[in-house]
């Protein structure tokens, strides 16, 4: 029974419950649609915001109604706690206060089971009072019921939404919206926008398209719109302004576009966004792209190159003239026509053959080239855009480019041998075919000149080459010249163009010189040079009474004065004078040596004298006499009295020096004008003797005698000449050789002499008359006579040769019966020493006996120096070998000072046997002396040399010849050459390190250097011009050296140092005051080491010296 009226309790609050459940979710979704039906009515929803909405709505529906079944099931099933019965029954008690817990207990007593009858019967005594008591109460009552306010809440709520929904269409419209959701619904909008044009249109590639827009509706337009285009897959936009009138121009249109105008809303809350127009489409009509363009380049039969092809890309590009170039075309689209505008001028039209369109042209001119092709469409002809435009340089078949190397002077002296060695380079664009020289000879002004222009052929090509160096030797011997003529030439080439072709170089003036002008220069510069010297002798002499006059005074005074000062600054400008007169020698001898050099009018060895002179005028500007120049300027400035008197003493005694070298260079140069004198006899008969001869053959020849005239009325002026040249050597050579002098005399004065000046004369005066058998007769006749002159004045010059080469024999016989005399003394010595104790008082005399040789050995050395300044056969291993023999010397001596007798006699042996070597050194290049008939020693140096000239050249012509081999060939002679430089660098070592003195540096050492950076480049397998320049180089420095004898610098500059002669007197001879002779026996020493000896030298000099003063103090 107390179930029943729980359930029905449970019924009645489930129904309440279900009632305050739906009132509040129709209100929420009442609330949830309407939020959303406004949200629609402002901004009109897109469909996929409204199908959300929908969605949203009615799954909020279906959830709340299964909640509510599920919750009503539960709670009458009692399964929810708040509607257990137990809940239920605390309810009703708590709402009616009067069954407060009765009904918890009356529920508790059904539910237990009693096993006692009396309990079970008294619980369910207690149960039935109590449900009948409960039955009693109406249920309802206890009920909460809804509120008023809740229900008249959720009426007007609901009214409110119903009236909305019925009388306002917007909204109502809303809902429709969103209950159709799938449909597109377009806000009002306040105006639209139109496009004035065609929605399509159609237009040309890269033309301009323009667009219009209008508004259409609203009471007010926009200022401004966003065009929006669409090309491809981009997406650009720009603004058109309403002062336009929303016009926009598409300019240069290549590829389709689509187009729209907006307007963005700029209000938040609105129904619409944006306002677009329709789009429109812009379709371009494609113009014709030339794919490709292909240029052959066609060369003329002449120039035997292959056709050149050009890519289409090369926009410039330049072509040889009278060459075809055929153009090849092909384009993306059909072409109905395609042409060549050239020039703006001409047009060629273009042949389609094989899908491609071609034409061919000449290329006469520059070039600007318009390709283009066409398509039909509409009846119109639509070109490539942009047509390709082409720049076709033309260029000549330029004659080839002469570029000479040797000769560098436009006019210059052709040397004695009579060759013009030339060296030039031919460049041409395509192929040489041979080169040539034209010349012409200039005769002197009171000769007719002959205006024929011959030919010389140099070489001709027949391989295909572009580029050669020629060295070649234009030989002029087989001409018809003279001293005096200019042969006047141009270097030609030609090329492989059958039109034009030839190039000519410059002019170049070769000039035979003159025999009289070169003596005549010679004669003036040698008169400066003695005139010279002869003042540079007068200014040292005076300078030297000055300092006599000045040493006097300070001597006599106690402190320095200002007149002393200014005598000292007198003396020292003086002798800078004498520096300016030196200076004026020297230039004078540049001068003399260039002249002699001419014409080979001398001969090697006075050559060789000229260039001794030089560097004589070198040393006689010592060290030491700067140095005593800078310590008297010195000591002027200090104004102290002693230090003046000690600079003035030094300065004296160094100015001594100077004058000796003067004196000496004086001698030397005048025995060289006697033998320059000789020599130019010599070449002038030789010459005249083979002008002879060639008036002879000329004669024989049948060449007329009035052309002949000149030339013998100039061979008689010549000979009177060469007779005053006679007597003037006569007279030089007085001095030197009485025998010389006389058989000059007697030459001048004989009947050969004067037969030769009487057949001259008369073959002069047959060649007037035109007499051509007697002019035969005497012209042959003075032939004989003038070679019979030339023998005689040869015997003469040998003859004062072989004089020199007695005198020098006999110097070098005294030395080397001197060397073998010191060598026969020191034998004597060591046999001494047999048995010898070091405590023996015969030691003494023996350190004696060998402190004497050492003497002698000095003045030995003394001799020997002076002999090797005058002939170049005492060779370096002579000097090793002294050096090598006083050192010994002085180290015996020093073991004898030690009582090392042993040690000593090991020294002594050493002694003798360098003493026998220098003996056998000596006669060796006493009896080269005598084979070779020269003095100087000359003639086996000029061979060796010669010899590496010419390996030189052979290596130079291999060189120049690289470039026209294959790589592999190149490779073969590259190691050809270097072996072949590396030798000849060898044999130059061996040749300088020969050659006595300092000749080693200058010109043949600056070639050694370059053989090396030649030799660099071989093995680095690097060949250039710089290459080619270091071996011309090379070969210039051995052949400068070969006329000059010794080594010169390419840049003509010279260095070197002469020994001076050293007297030795020995110690009776010195002064008795201890302190002059100490300063006797310095400056002595200081004058031997100005001599650029190797230091081996001059250690053996110190100690020389040194062991005289001790020997001097003792």
């Amino acid at each position: 029974m107390i179930n029943n009226i729980l359930s029905k309790y449970r019924r009645l609050k489930v129904r309440q419950d279900l009632i305050e459940d739906v009132l509040k979710i129709t209100f929420f979704l009442i609330s949830f649609l309407s939020f959303f039906m406004f949200l629609e009515y402002v901004f009109f929803l897109e469909k996929i915001a409204r199908y959300r909405v929908f969605l949203t709505l009615i799954s909020f529906t279906l959830i709340f109604f299964a909640y509510i079944v599920i919750k009503i099931i539960l709670n009458l099933k009692g399964i929810n706690q708040k509607f257990s019965n137990e809940k239920l029954a605390q309810e009703i008690g708590y709402k009616i206060p009067s069954f407060s817990d009765r009904l918890i207990n009356i529920l508790q007593l059904s539910k237990i089971q009693h096993a006692n009858k009396t309990k079970k019967e008294l619980a369910k005594i207690a149960i039935s009072k109590n449900e009948l008591e409960l039955e009693k109460v109406d249920l309802n009552t206890i009920i909460i019921k809804l509120s008023s306010k809740k229900i008249i809440s959720s009426i007007s709520f609901l009214l409110t939404f119903v009236f909305l929904l019925f009388f306002m269409s917007d909204f109502s419209n809303a809902i429709v919206r969103i209950y159709n959701y799938d449909k597109e619904y377009l806000p009002p909008l306040p105006f639209t926008i139109i496009d004035n044009k065609d929605s399509n249109s159609e237009v040309y590639e890269g033309q301009d398209k323009l667009v219009t827009f209008s508004i259409l509706g609203g009471d007010k337009k926009p200022e401004e719109l966003v065009l929006y285009f669409q090309q491809k897959d981009k997406v650009d936009s720009v603004l058109i302004s309403n002062k336009t009138n929303y016009q926009y121009t598409f300019e240069n249109i290549r590829n389709d576009i689509r187009y729209w105008a907006s307007y963005k809303n700029s209000n938040i809350i609105s129904a619409w966004d944006k306002i677009e127009s329709t789009p429109n489409f812009i379709t371009v009509i494609k113009r014709p792209v030339l794919t490709k363009i292909d240029f052959e380049l066609i060369y003329p039969a002449y120039v035997k190159k292959q056709n050149k092809k050009i890519a289409g890309n090369t926009i410039q590009f330049s072509a040889l003239k009278n060459s075809y170039i055929n153009c090849k075309i092909s384009s993306n689209q059909k072409l109905n026509f395609a042409y060549l505008n050239i020039n703006n001028v001409d047009t060629l039209i273009l042949e389609h053959t094989n899908q491609m369109w071609e034409g061919t042209f000449q290329i006469t001119e520059d070039i600007d080239l318009e390709i283009i092709g066409a398509t039909s469409f509409k009846d119109k002809n639509l070109i490539n855009e942009n047509p390709p435009i082409y720049s076709i340089k033309s260029y000549n078949d330029y004659v080839p480019e002469i570029s000479v190397i040797i000769p560098k002077d436009n006019t210059f002296e052709i040397s004695s041998d009579n060759k013009i060695p030339l060296y030039f380079e031919l460049l041409d664009d395509f192929r040489l075919t041979k080169s040539w020289i034209e010349y012409s000879i200039i005769k002197p002004s009171y000769i007719e000149s002959d205006s024929t222009i011959n030919s010389v052929e140099i070489n001709e090509y027949k391989n295909d080459i572009n580029f050669t160096t020629e060295n070649y030797i234009f030989n002029i011997n087989s001409l018809s010249v003279f001293p005096g003529d200019k042969i006047k030439f141009s270097i030609c080439a030609k090329d492989n163009n059958p039109s034009l072709g030839v190039s000519k170089s410059q002019f170049f003036y070769a000039i035979i010189p003159s025999f009289d002008d070169i003596i005549e220069n010679m004669i003036k510069t040698e008169e400066e040079i003695h005139d010279v010297s002869n003042e540079a002798l007068n200014q040292v002499q005076d300078l030297e009474k000055k300092l006599d006059n000045m040493k006097l005074d300070m001597l006599k005074s106690t402190s320095a004065t200002w007149e002393h000062q200014k005598q000292g600054e007198d003396a020292l400008q003086q002798m800078e004078n004498l520096f300016d007169e030196i200076e004026k020698m020297q230039n004078a001898l540049n001068k003399l040596q260039e002249e002699s050099e001419k014409g080979n009018l001398i001969n090697n060895e006075l050559v060789e004298k000229f260039e001794n002179f030089q560097e004589l005028l070198d040393s006689i500007m010592t060290p030491e006499l700067m140095e005593a120049l800078q310590k008297m300027q010195e000591a002027m400035e200090s104004m102290d009295l002693e230090k003046m008197l000690e600079a003035t003493e030094n300065f004296d005694y160094n100015l001594q020096q100077f004058e000796q070298q003067i004196d000496r260079f004086i001698e030397m140069f005048e025995l060289a004008l006697a033998e320059q004198k000789l020599d130019e006899i010599v070449a002038s008969l030789s010459a005249l003797t083979q002008n002879q001869e060639r008036i002879k053959s000329d004669i024989e020849n049948n060449t007329p005698c009035n052309q002949l005239k000149n030339d013998q009325e100039r061979q008689n002026e010549t000979y009177k000449k060469i007779q005053n040249s006679i007597k003037e050597a006569s007279e030089i050579l007085k001095k030197f050789s009485n025998d010389t002098s006389e058989s000059l005399d007697d030459l001048s004065d004989s009947e050969l002499n004067l037969k030769t000046q009487k057949s001259l004369n008369e073959a002069k005066s047959n060649l007037s008359k035109n007499d051509t058998q007697n002019a035969f007769k005497s012209i042959s006749e003075s032939a004989d006579n003038l070679r019979s002159m030339l023998e005689a004045i040869k015997k003469i010059k040998d003859s004062f040769k072989n004089e020199s080469i007695q005198k020098m024999s006999q110097e070098f016989y005294a030395a080397i019966n001197n060397i073998l005399r010191l060598s026969n003394n020191q034998e004597n010595l060591l046999l001494n020493f047999t048995n010898i104790r070091s405590s023996s008082p015969q030691m003494k005399i023996l350190t004696s006996s060998q402190f004497e040789i050492n003497k002698q050995f000095a003045n030995f050395i003394g001799q020997l120096f002076e002999l090797s300044t005058k002939t170049f056969h005492i060779t370096p291993n002579i000097n090793q070998k002294i050096g090598f023999c006083k050192k010994s010397i002085d180290n015996s001596i020093i073991n004898l000072e030690q009582r090392k007798v042993k040690t000593s006699i090991n020294e002594q042996k050493n002694i003798i046997g360098s003493m026998n070597e220098i003996a056998l050194m000596l006669i060796n290049s006493m009896n080269n002396m005598q084979n070779t008939g020269s003095a100087a020693g000359l003639e086996s140096y000029l061979e060796q040399l010669e010899k590496i000239g010419q390996g030189q050249s052979e290596i130079n012509m291999g060189t120049m010849q690289l470039g026209q081999m294959g790589m592999m060939s190149q490779q073969e002679m590259m190691k050809r050459l270097q072996s072949k430089q590396e030798a000849l660098k060898e044999q130059l070592e061996q040749l300088i390190e020969d050659m006595p003195g300092n000749q080693g540096q200058g010109g043949l050492s600056k070639a050694l250097e370059e053989m090396d950076e030649v030799i660099r480049n071989f093995q680095q397998n690097r060949i250039d011009s710089k290459t080619k320049d270091k071996q011309q180089k090379i070969l210039s420095r051995l052949l400068d050296s070969q006329k000059s004898i010794k080594e010169r610098e390419y840049s003509d500059k010279r260095k070197g140092a002469i020994a001076d002669d050293i007297e030795y007197n020995g110690p009776s001879d010195l002064p008795t005051d201890l302190g002059e002779k100490n300063s006797i026996f310095i400056n002595a020493m200081e004058k031997a080491l100005e001599q650029n000896y190797s230091k081996e030298y001059e250690e053996i000099i110190k100690v020389y010296f040194k062991e005289l003063q001790e020997q001097s103090n003792d």
